[in-house]
């Protein structure tokens, strides 16, 4: 469900309300977007050098823009954690993940939708309560706290991708991730590789037909 604020349209994403688990129960807030505990992507897996391996689906790295990150459209404050993020896993790229971030809130972590959701990634609490954690180690767990919000984000990605593998859906594993971040999982599964909601295909068509390219240095 979508909310305007200051004539920006807010997405809910992380709002959509994940039927299955949404996260693996990790210590230390480790978010696994409906991933069964143990389930997430292995850390350290996205720093193989893009186009290395195939994705689900025979996606490549370098096919979900993992190529540099343009960082010319990137807040700077927010560079070095969106760079970070991008190597948890090879689909949940910087690139990618600087365009949904642009989609959710406009790059405004004080951002709030409606529902609630909330900051830069719009999680929402009750969401949040299990996925977030202190990842810069500043004493603050916050979806509000950029450096808190985008490792969470790219982490809840990697085990949506991780999770969607055990499917039978086919198709695009970047479209499957997006419409379950917008509407949830369990609502993506039962669309059965179509969307699940309107909004949901609006989503993941603007993040990566309008704003991914915008994000890739080529």
């Amino acid at each position: 469900m979508a909310g305007k604020r200051a004539g920006l349209v807010v997405v809910a994403a992380v709002a959509g309300g994940l039927l299955l688990s949404a996260c693996g129960g990790q210590a230390g807030g480790r978010p696994g977007a409906g991933a069964a505990a143990g389930a997430h992507a292995p850390a350290g897996e996205g720093q193989r050098a893009a186009g290395e391996r195939g994705g689900p689906g025979g996606l490549t790295a370098l096919d979900s823009g993992a190529s540099n990150l343009n960082t010319a459209f990137v807040p700077g404050e927010f560079v070095s954690a969106v760079e970070s993020a991008g190597r948890t896993c090879d689909l949940a790229s910087a690139p990618l993940l600087a365009a949904q971030l642009e989609q959710e809130s406009d790059w405004d972590p004080d951002a709030q939708s409606p529902i609630g959701a909330q900051g830069l990634a719009q999680f929402r609490p009750e969401i949040w309560a299990e996925c977030g954690g202190d990842a810069d180690g500043d004493g603050v767990n916050s979806p509000f706290d950029p450096q808190d919000a985008i490792p969470a984000q790219a982490r809840m990605m990697c085990d949506l991708f991780t999770r969607l593998r055990t499917t039978r859906l086919s198709g695009n594993p970047i479209d499957f991730a997006l419409w379950s971040y917008n509407a949830g999982l369990q609502a993506t599964i039962d669309a059965g590789g179509t969307a699940p909601t309107e909004e949901a295909a609006h989503y993941a068509r603007r993040i990566q037909k309008e704003l991914l390219p915008k994000y890739t240095l080529i």
